[in-house]
C-alpha cells in the first residue's frame, strides 16, 4: 500500500504488519487496498502488494485465507485510476493465492447518497451498504456469517 505523505510525497505502508500476527492465529485475514495507491505506477503497486502479501503469507502460513479488498470509488475519485489499482493488486493477489474483491468493478457505492457531502467518507447508509456487500461476498466465498458470541460458560 502506498499513500501520500505529509507533503504529497508517497511512501510505502506495507511495513505496518504486526510482528505477532502469527501468534494471534487468525482464521481469515482481510487486507484493504486504499484509494491513495492511484499515485503510484502499476509496477510500484504490484511491488508493494507483493511485499505485503509475501509478509502476510509468511506470518500466517498457507492455510489461512487472505482476502484483499480493492479500493472504493467515491464521487470525487478517478474511477479509471482506481481500476488500474485494482488490476495491479488483483494481479499480485493471484501470485500469492489471495482472494480479491473488487468494489470498483462491482460498482459498489456509486450512488452519491452513500457518501457524506465531502464525497470522501461513507455516510451511515454507505457504511451499511458496504457492510452488507462485504458480508455477501465473504459468504459467497464460503465464509460463514459471524453471529454474536456469548460469554463462555464453565462446564457443568
Amino acid at each position: 500500500h502506498a499513500r501520500p505523505g505529509a507533503e504529497g510525497a508517497t511512501g510505502s505502508t506495507c511495513g505496518g504488519i504486526p510482528n505477532d500476527l502469527d501468534a494471534t492465529r487468525p482464521q481469515v485475514l482481510l487486507v484493504g487496498a486504499g484509494t491513495d495507491d492511484y499515485a503510484q505506477s502499476s509496477q510500484q503497486i504490484i511491488a508493494n502488494a507483493n511485499r505485503t502479501f509475501k509478509a502476510l503469507r509468511n506470518a500466517v502460513g498457507a492455510e489461512v485465507p487472505i482476502i484483499a479488498i480493492g479500493p472504493i470509488a467515491s464521487p470525487i475519485t478517478d474511477t479509471t485510476a482506481l481500476e488500474r489499482v485494482a488490476t495491479a493488486v488483483s494481479y499480485s493477489a493471484r501470485m500469492f493465492h489471495v482472494d480479491f474483491i473488487d468494489p470498483v468493478k462491482g460498482k459498489w457505492l456509486d450512488d452519491p447518497a452513500m457518501w457524506t457531502p465531502d464525497g470522501l467518507h461513507l455516510s451511515d447508509a454507505g457504511s451499511a451498504d458496504f457492510t452488507r456487500r462485504m458480508a455477501d461476498e465473504l459468504e459467497h466465498m464460503g465464509a460463514a456469517r459471524c453471529a454474536p458470541q456469548s460469554e463462555p460458560q464453565p462446564p457443568g
